[in-house]
């Protein structure tokens, strides 16, 4: 019988230290950036420090303090549901998974893709908001011939943008093969027909070039909102001169009178 696997995904990064203290239950495997949890009968619970968190017949109610993490400043996490099918050879699907067993190593590559496909999730919908808000601001200067923002909320905007594309490649990292496929082809074949199903190099790709687009938008509108400002710069100094000019003019007057 499939037993469930629960994906869930954070824009708060986790601290594999603080994964492993707040689960209070032993380590089946740790590396880079990752560790697995045995929570007894083969339920895993695997954490990524990307902000991802895969569970393998584990309840949420006994995954509660690890999930707690997630939430923490206010975030609530998305949550994916998956299906997990033991016995035979490897058969990946858009709703299931068969694996011969078990095996931390290859649960840890189905959990990484889930939790990948998860945070891509997030990414992506922030990335359309991010799209619609530059969109908004095209518009504001084809129609109006200029921006209704404050150089402030103008560089907000900008350090938001910046953020998410760290997020995306810093972070998720997609395009990194995990080490389990160096050596283990099982790993290798499993990682590649994960990664293909759910079209993670695709959407990444994707992803970064409408980061693209919208940076390079708000380097042009930044470019126009700066030379504006400089003009008016000018035209201030302009005026202080020619104030300065008349009282001189005035003060000779005076003198010649």
């Amino acid at each position: 019988m499939p037993v469930s696997l629960s994906s869930y995904a954070s824009s708060q990064p986790l601290a594999m230290r603080r994964v492993v203290e707040a689960a209070e239950t032993s380590v089946l495997r740790r590396v880079a950036g990752a560790v697995a949890l045995d929570y007894g009968e083969g339920r895993q619970l695997h954490a990524f420090d990307f902000g991802g968190i895969v569970l393998v017949d584990v309840s949420p109610q006994d995954a509660a303090p690890v999930l707690a993490l997630l939430q923490e400043g206010g975030d609530k996490p998305d949550n994916d549901g998956y299906l997990l099918e033991e016995g035979g050879t490897i058969r990946v699907g858009f709703d299931a998974v068969r694996l011969p067993d078990r095996n931390p190593d290859l649960l840890r590559i189905v959990a990484r893709v889930l939790a990948q496909s998860s945070a891509l999730d997030r990414i992506e919908r922030k990335g359309d908001e991010l799209l619609d808000e530059v969109a908004r601001l095209v518009d504001d200067l084809r129609d109006d011939g200029r921006i209704e923002r404050s150089e402030v909320e103008l560089a907000k905007f900008i350090g938001d943008v910046l953020h998410t594309r760290a997020v995306l490649v810093r972070r998720l990292a997609v395009l990194d093969k995990p080490e389990e496929t160096w050596e283990d082809q099982r790993a290798s074949e499993l990682h590649g027909a994960m990664v293909r199903t759910f079209e993670i190099e695709e959407r990444f790709k994707s992803l970064s070039e409408k980061l693209d687009l919208v940076q390079d938008s708000l380097e042009v509108i930044s470019d126009v909102y700066r030379s504006r400002h400089s003009n008016k710069l000018e035209w201030l100094v302009i005026a202080l001169i020619s104030v300065e000019i008349c009282f001189t003019l005035l003060e000779w007057a005076g003198i010649a009178g």
